[in-house]
């Protein structure tokens, strides 16, 4: 119960932040943006690494890198095509 409260709450600030974050960052420059776009990305890397990874490595062991990595490649192709 606690890890699903936990994450419904994680999920009600991130909507938040997102309805908020055009409203509040509209007069900002491009820089300062970039640097925030920068810093909240590598925030969700390092929860991926601290929280994600060692749980996925216990299950695929060294398949754990590839994965990962075909996981960004997607990603990546699909901001490409969009």
């Amino acid at each position: 119960a606690y890890v699903c409260l936990l994450w419904a709450a994680i999920v009600l600030c991130s909507g938040l932040a997102a309805a908020l974050g055009p409203l509040l960052l509209a007069d900002v420059a491009p820089r300062w943006l970039s640097f925030a776009l920068g810093f909240s990305a590598g925030a969700v890397l390092c929860m991926l690494v601290d929280t994600l990874l060692p749980e996925a490595f216990a299950e695929t062991h060294a398949l754990t890198g590839l994965i990962t990595l075909l996981g960004f490649m997607t990603a990546l192709a699909l901001s490409n095509l969009l």
